[in-house]
């Protein structure tokens, strides 16, 4: 198995729980399709609102890391610099932000996405910018790294632990591919 396909596994690992997270607690939650323009319009999972116009509706964002040697986030400035494809930091339309930290069963929420993406672009002189050397892929990816003990009062992450039998049952969803079967929007 290629890392590429591995990172894509992990990152459905961390979309699927909290996927069923949210089913937990939320009338109406959906899966956003896969393809890149849509994606871009509605991140990676929508919790409908209270109204039916889809004014109140949430977009959310899943990022999924193996572990966190370092304590920093990865924020893609970069999907492909060669070609000029922005990151999501500057592409995802995501209301609110999970970066899950899989291996060491934590997490973090960002409930307003959008005020902290602004400010991590407004302080990005601050932070290092580096080539993605986790997985081989094709695209050019580059990212800054965030200490996330840099994020505390500015953008008030709310840190979660991941549930031990929750990762398990996600693990077999995502394994035996009945997770990209699940109706999506």
């Amino acid at each position: 198995m290629n890392t590429f396909h591995l990172n894509e596994t992990l990152g459905d690992y961390g979309e699927c729980y909290i996927y069923l997270s949210m089913l937990d607690i939320y009338r109406d939650v959906r899966k956003v399709p896969k393809e890149m323009e849509t994606q871009l319009k509605w991140a990676d999972i929508v919790r409908k609102g209270s109204d039916y116009i889809g004014i109140n509706n949430k977009r959310i964002e899943v990022k999924t890391e193996e572990n966190d040697p370092n304590g920093n986030f990865f924020i893609e400035r970069w999907s492909n610099k060669s070609i000029g494809r922005e990151g999501w930091l500057y592409s995802s339309p995501a209301d609110e932000l999970y970066y899950i930290f899989w291996n060491e069963n934590y997490g973090f929420r960002f409930p307003n996405w959008q005020n902290s993406a602004w400010m991590i672009r407004y302080n990005s002189s601050g932070y290092t910018l580096i080539k993605q050397g986790k997985t081989q892929q094709n695209n050019d990816t580059w990212g800054y790294l965030v200490p996330q003990d840099s994020l505390g009062e500015v953008f008030s992450p709310i840190k979660f632990i991941l549930d031990d039998e929750r990762k398990t049952h996600v693990k077999n969803i995502v394994d035996n591919g009945s997770y990209k079967k699940q109706g999506a929007m």
